[in-house]
């Protein structure tokens, strides 16, 4: 059977309790485990000993590992792409590399990052949260009472390129709190339920797709009107890319996350190949098992653990299973 392993988070530098809360996570090929935070900036695990790697990052959501021994990752942070290195050796960041910022981030809370991941040619892709709250002035809601776009690509999947081109990949997102890359290449994301999304759930995400909230239509070239007709839902209803899997809310998943593939050759069971994805609000981790017929994509969802200690929004898969 499976077993929880609750682990307690570092104090701080100098011995005391700090606000943690850890929002990416990922393993080097060495073991180095590499944990970003909202407010606590990077650390890591070797030996089973925390590390302070770097500080002062604004709110990195998510870490990929670029070396085998997690010396050199890249950070989604809320206002930019980063890369963070250690150069000298010492166990502490000391090379800061902007990728990207120009996606647009404008102060708001809800402004989240989410990512990165990088597909087999080097690109790097990331969704970005609508912003909450605000007026009609600063926000357009497309009709909607709390989430909206106060300009740049809110509301978008992008990409950079490994020669550090920023080019919008899709949109329509509301507040796509997860991403990931299945064994077959294809990228999918996670939406989070909410105005023009009845429940949470998780879909292929392809170029140059819409998937469903009009607000971050009014980056498009040309539409930078919110009363154009352009941007009436009757323009776009048929041009939604639908769910491939559809998250029950309340019941399953209210705020699920990165979505993850047991790629551990049977060291977790008998799951090979198989999606996990967690929920922020209900504590829950389920097993999603998907399938395309004639075309489309779909899929079925079963629960495999409940009660968590915290909500999970980056699983990973340690190298043991």
């Amino acid at each position: 059977g499976y077993s929880l392993e609750n682990w307690e988070s570092p104090k701080d530098l100098y011995g005391r309790d700090q606000l943690f809360e850890p929002t990416g996570i990922a393993v080097a090929k060495d073991g180095t485990i590499v944990v970003t935070t909202r407010t606590a900036g990077v650390w890591r695990i070797r030996e089973d000993k925390w590390s302070l790697f770097a500080e002062g990052t604004y709110e990195g959501l998510g870490v990929v590992i670029e070396d085998d021994k997690g010396d050199r990752i890249v950070v989604i942070q809320k206002p930019e792409l980063t890369r963070m290195t250690d150069t000298t050796g010492d166990g502490r960041a000391n090379h800061f590399e902007t990728l990207c910022d120009d996606y647009g981030f404008h102060g708001n809370y809800h402004e989240y990052a989410h990512g990165p991941v990088r597909d087999g040619e080097g690109n790097y892709y990331f969704t970005l949260n609508l912003s909450h709250g605000g007026n009609e002035r600063t926000s357009w809601r497309a009709g909607g009472p709390f989430m909206g776009s106060m300009g740049g690509y809110r509301g978008w999947a992008c990409r950079v390129t490994p020669d550090g081109k920023f080019e919008p990949y899709a949109n329509g997102l509301r507040s796509p709190a997860g991403i990931g890359v299945d064994p077959d290449g294809r990228l999918w994301y996670a939406e989070n339920q909410g105005e023009y999304v009845g429940s949470s759930k998780v879909v292929p995400l392809e170029q140059g797709r819409f998937y469903g909230h009009l607000s971050g239509l009014v980056t498009l070239p040309g539409r930078m009107k919110p009363d154009s007709p352009e941007l009436k839902f009757d323009h776009w209803k048929d041009k939604i890319r639908k769910g491939a899997v559809w998250l029950p809310h309340g019941k399953l998943a209210n705020s699920p996350g990165n979505p993850v593939w047991d790629l551990t050759g049977g060291k977790f069971g008998v799951y090979q190949k198989q999606m996990f994805i967690g929920d922020q609000t209900l504590s829950t981790l389920l097993r999603v098992s998907t399938e395309k017929v004639g075309g489309a994509d779909q899929g079925c969802v079963v629960p495999f653990a409940r009660g968590l200690a915290s909500g999970v929004m980056r699983p990973c898969f340690l190298p043991d299973g």
